[in-house]
């Protein structure tokens, strides 16, 4: 009969183990406690427990004079930035094309052979390499170190000339060899401007940040429209053309650096 009834009391225990809440059991079998929602409010971190990503977060509301004014003027800035920059990708291909046509023009070579020594290979596409991969390399990294140094007006605005003069320059047909260069210096000057074109737009100290999300884009998107432009402007027009339409951009942008006097 013990025996019997000790089955008894294990069969209820059982039944009541398993027919307990999943929370109930594992703190049947814990040590701690389970928590209790606490009614007391909560307390403010200290700093010692504040995240990394805590510090990311801005609590301070900006707000900036001006939004729609500073928006056209970042959005030109970004745009003809862009444009030249694109721009000029393919702009080169076809300087050298042009180059090596009036070079067989010249010399009267109108058979099969002669026309394809038009085309851009060989040691043309070293140039290319050169000027488009290594102004990159190079600007990019200079256009960050600048800016912690020089002025925005002041370091955009003799960007932007030298960027001019490359290609007014340029109109004079100088050469193959200067063209080149003068094209790599172009493409030089605009890494060195890239590097503020892409963080002007997530600036929330020229946008303020209320209003950051709208700003950036527009001005995001107007960049965009300039890399269209500028491409199509070198693939679909002539070479002294698209650099005579640059030279016009590269001074426009001159004038809208001046007028930025909130960055």
């Amino acid at each position: 009969s013990t025996s019997s009834g000790g089955v008894g009391e294990l069969d209820i225990k059982i039944d009541q183990f398993f027919f307990l809440p999943p929370r109930t059991i594992i703190f049947s079998y814990s040590s701690i406690p389970p928590t209790v929602p606490s009614t007391t409010s909560p307390t403010v971190p200290s700093s010692s427990s504040i995240t990394e990503s805590d510090r990311l977060i801005e609590r301070e509301v900006r707000t900036v004079p001006n939004f729609a004014s500073r928006v056209i003027k970042a959005s030109l800035f970004v745009s003809t930035n862009v444009c030249i920059g694109y721009g000029s990708i393919i702009l080169l291909p076809s300087v050298i094309r042009s180059y090596k046509q009036e070079h067989q023009d010249s010399v009267d070579e109108g058979t099969d052979l002669g026309r394809c020594q038009t085309f851009v290979q060989g040691n043309d596409l070293l140039i290319i390499a050169a000027v488009t991969g290594g102004a990159n390399v190079i600007g990019r990294p200079l256009g960050y170190l600048f800016r912690n140094f020089v002025t925005f007006r002041v370091l955009q605005s003799v960007v932007a000339l030298t960027t001019a003069l490359s290609y007014g320059i340029m109109l004079t047909k100088p050469g193959l060899v200067i063209a080149s260069v003068l094209m790599g210096l172009a493409k030089l000057s605009y890494s060195i401007q890239g590097a503020e074109a892409s963080m002007l737009p997530f600036d929330s100290s020229y946008f303020g940040s209320t209003r950051l999300a709208s700003g950036a884009g527009i001005v995001s998107s107007m960049g965009m429209l300039g890399a269209i432009l500028g491409t199509s402007l070198a693939a679909f027009f002539a070479p002294n053309i698209a650099v005579l339409v640059t030279l016009i951009i590269s001074v426009a942008q001159i004038i809208v650096i001046c007028f930025m006097v909130e960055r």
